[in-house]
């Protein structure tokens, strides 16, 4: 796989887009940069990142044999391989819905994913991570991140954890080619942060308490509130609590 190495970047998941519109990338690339001083999240969210601390890249992948009504397949897979991933080095990791890997309460990873369709048909994905790595502290101190040294007191060589990460992904999308949907669903369950518990939730203005019990083939989440009414929510509909 190609690698392009970048010393900064506004964005990865932004320079990768650029080069698939300028056809400069045809085959599975990696676009890794030290330091994103404008890294993208969902929306308006940004990524926090000290220079040459933590793991910060974008795959480049042509998953065509993807059924479009699986798409959420992408975000399963990816977010399985960073835990397996990261449970070479800690325990208590967990997948909070939609893009975020946890440890215990905090956030330690976050996964951007966008796709392309051609005929409704998926034409490529860019697959983002970034993965807090030997990040001491954080300025502007966000919400519940945490990094692998805050964790471990070590420190890692972030080339070494590109290789063995990437692999990982690539071997969780291929995997999508052969397993049943509904395998792959049900060890994302068991990697789900709260995923069957009660806990808050926040919809617009409106506080319910409601377990997670499972999500869809479109990666909406579905609630079941006390009065066992069940809900669907898609991105940004509704929040956690913490």
């Amino acid at each position: 796989m190609e690698i392009i190495h970048k010393e900064s970047l506004q964005s990865t998941n932004l320079f990768a887009s650029e080069l698939l519109d300028l056809g400069k990338i045809s085959t599975p690339t990696i676009v890794v940069t030290n330091w994103q001083t404008a890294g993208k999240g969902y929306g308006k969210n940004s990524w926090e990142s000290a220079p040459n601390a933590n793991l910060l890249f974008s795959m480049v992948l042509f998953p065509r044999f993807l059924n479009v009504e699986n798409i959420f397949g992408i975000s399963i897979g990816v977010s399985l391989a960073i835990c397996e991933f990261l449970e070479q080095y800690i325990d208590n990791v967990s997948i909070k819905w939609p893009n975020d890997i946890y440890w215990n309460n905090k956030k330690i990873a976050g996964i951007l994913i966008e796709n392309a369709f051609s005929n409704e048909s998926l034409e490529h994905t860019i697959i983002g991570v970034g993965l807090n790595v030997n990040q001491e502290i954080f300025l502007s101190n966000p919400p519940n991140a945490i990094s692998m040294f805050q964790i471990t007191a070590q420190k890692y060589n972030l080339n070494e954890l590109l290789s063995v990460l990437s692999e990982k992904i690539v071997i969780k999308i291929n995997h999508l080619a052969t397993e049943n949907f509904e395998k792959i669903l049900n060890n994302y369950y068991k990697k789900m942060y709260r995923f069957n518990q009660n806990h808050f939730f926040k919809m617009q203005s409106e506080i319910f308490e409601a377990k997670i019990v499972g999500v869809n083939n479109w990666g909406n989440l579905i609630l079941e509130k006390q009065n066992q009414e069940v809900q669907v929510f898609g991105f940004k509909e509704v929040e956690y609590i913490i």
